[in-house]
């Protein structure tokens, strides 16, 4: 008599997306993978953030195969902000309307070439203005930020 192999697990498991709750006092924010591991692990250190990247929401093989709007839906439907190099996104027309029908607010890198220091410090010079628009407004966004031009708010 031979046994059943077990089941294997979904990509999508329960521990994987219980990593979406917050506490009240908590800020959520979901790193795309383009920005970085390190820089999640940054913002984690700040008080009442919990930052995130992918393979800490769906899990280190799954990660890499998410589509855009996938994380871009969990974000807004669990009031997460996305962190993200890739303007494209508001040029596609699945991912803008995924982020307008969920309401996520997008975070994005005006350039897509920055090396990982830049990356922090453009982050972080804007990262009052970010969480200031997170708290205010429960609508969609779509900001690109520059270092040193004004942050083009591709939808408010």
């Amino acid at each position: 008599m031979t046994s059943a192999s077990p089941r294997p697990k979904s990509r999508w498991s329960k521990r994987t997306l219980r990593g979406w709750s917050l506490r009240p006092d908590e800020v959520g924010i979901l790193l795309d993978r383009c920005v970085g591991d390190q820089l999640a692990k940054e913002f984690d250190k700040l008080e009442g953030i919990r930052a995130r990247c992918l393979s800490d929401m769906y899990g280190t093989d799954a990660a890499p195969h998410v589509e855009d709007v996938t994380f871009l839906k969990d974000a807004g439907v669990h009031g997460w902000m996305v962190l993200t190099q890739n303007p494209q996104m508001w040029f596609v027309p699945r991912e803008r309307e995924t982020i307008e029908r969920n309401n996520t607010h997008v975070f994005c890198l005006a350039s897509a070439q920055l090396p990982g220091v830049a990356k922090g410090f453009v982050f972080g010079f804007r990262f009052n203005s970010i969480k200031k628009r997170h708290a205010s407004r429960s609508e969609a966004c779509f900001w690109r930020l520059h270092s040193h031009l004004p942050t083009k708010k591709d939808l408010r």
